[in-house]
C-alpha cells in the first residue's frame, strides 16, 4: 500500500456498485449472515492483515474495536468483494452487486439522491 493510497483506488469503478453513507458498513450483515468470510485490512505503514471469521456476523460485532477503518470482505470462493473506506463509502463487486441493488437502504439512498438534484 502506498501512503495516502488505498486498495479502493485500484479497483475498477465500472465493475462495482457503491454507496456513500456513514452507516453502510453495517449493511453487509444482511448479505453475509453467518457465512465464513475473510476480512482484509491495511494500515498506513504498508502492512496488510487478513483475518478469517467462521461466523461473518462476528466481524460486525468486533469491527468498532479494530484500529482500521477501511476493510474488504470476501467469501471463501472469492465470489464477491465488499469494501468500506475512510470516505464512508461501501463498494460491492461480484455477487454482492445484486444484493446491494435490491437492498431497501440502497434504494432509498438513490431515491433521495436523485430527488435532491
Amino acid at each position: 500500500m502506498i501512503y495516502g493510497w488505498s486498495t479502493f483506488n485500484m479497483l475498477s469503478s465500472a465493475d462495482m456498485l457503491s454507496v456513500c453513507d456513514p452507516d453502510s458498513w453495517l449493511w453487509p450483515k444482511d448479505f453475509i449472515k453467518n457465512h465464513d468470510i475473510y476480512v482484509m485490512f491495511s494500515d498506513n505503514y504498508n502492512s496488510e492483515y487478513i483475518y478469517y471469521f467462521k461466523y461473518g456476523l462476528d466481524f460486525f460485532d468486533t469491527y468498532p474495536q479494530w484500529p482500521f477503518l477501511e476493510f474488504y470482505i470476501t467469501d471463501l470462493q472469492s465470489s464477491y468483494l465488499i469494501g468500506y473506506n475512510n470516505s464512508a463509502c461501501l463498494l460491492t463487486m461480484g455477487s454482492a452487486i445484486e444484493w446491494l441493488e435490491s437492498d431497501s437502504r440502497y434504494i432509498e439512498f438513490i431515491k433521495n439522491y436523485y430527488e435532491s438534484k
